[in-house]
């Protein structure tokens, strides 16, 4: 269902975010277990815009599974010009070297996948900082206001409400960026937010 959601967007040249709904949908396809219309859809998707990094991860897993680690280099080199800070593509990076020898290359990788901060929020942060945005750019672009950025940021939980609103605004701010969702969600460190104590306002008399 979903996979013929995206080919009906996909398919009209004037949706606004066809490279999006492309990516999206080379993603789908991938979990559905067809990686060959995954690699058509992510390769369609970077063809319209050549740093997309849900495409760029996409096919550089895709190639690392294969076992085409050339091609996988050449892919996470392209996904880590875009976001050099991500933990994902790092980790990845990392692998790729490994496999192909080059022990010096993954040792240079490695180094800066410990230097990432491992909280979301100083990962946002860092992310924001790279793509040369400030917090009032963000907020404009996600219609959320300054303030809810910089709690994301801050990863003060306890003024943005409860867990699942976190996530979706983590998720939305993560994709803005052009983060992956999935390992800011494994490093989103949010508990249950307490209730507000309600206190009786009625009077009794002595």
């Amino acid at each position: 269902e979903s996979l013929a959601w995206f080919d009906i967007a996909v398919a009209d040249p004037a949706y606004p975010t066809r490279g999006i709904a492309l990516a999206n949908a080379g993603s789908c396809a991938q979990q559905a277990g067809q990686p060959d219309r995954a690699e058509a859809s992510w390769r369609q998707a970077l063809a319209l815009d050549s740093g997309n990094v849900p495409a760029l991860s996409g096919m550089a897993s895709l190639q690392f599974a294969r076992g085409r680690y050339l091609d996988a280099r050449a892919f996470t080199e392209r996904w880590l010009a875009v976001t050099p800070a991500d933990a994902q593509g790092l980790g990845l990076a990392v692998q790729v070297e490994q496999k192909l020898g080059d022990n010096a290359a993954a040792s240079r990788y490695l180094l800066r996948l410990q230097a990432i901060p491992s909280g979301s929020g100083e990962r946002l942060r860092s992310a924001r900082e790279a793509a040369g945005l400030s917090v009032d750019d963000v907020a404009a672009r996600l219609h959320m206001p300054a303030r809810v950025v910089k709690s994301l940021e801050a990863e003060d939980w306890s003024r943005l409400g409860a867990p699942v609103f976190v996530r979706g605004q983590v998720r939305s701010y993560s994709r803005l960026l052009g983060l992956m969702t999935a390992p800011m969600m494994e490093a989103l460190d949010v508990g249950p937010v307490e209730p507000s104590r309600l206190v009786s306002r009625t009077h009794t008399p002595k």
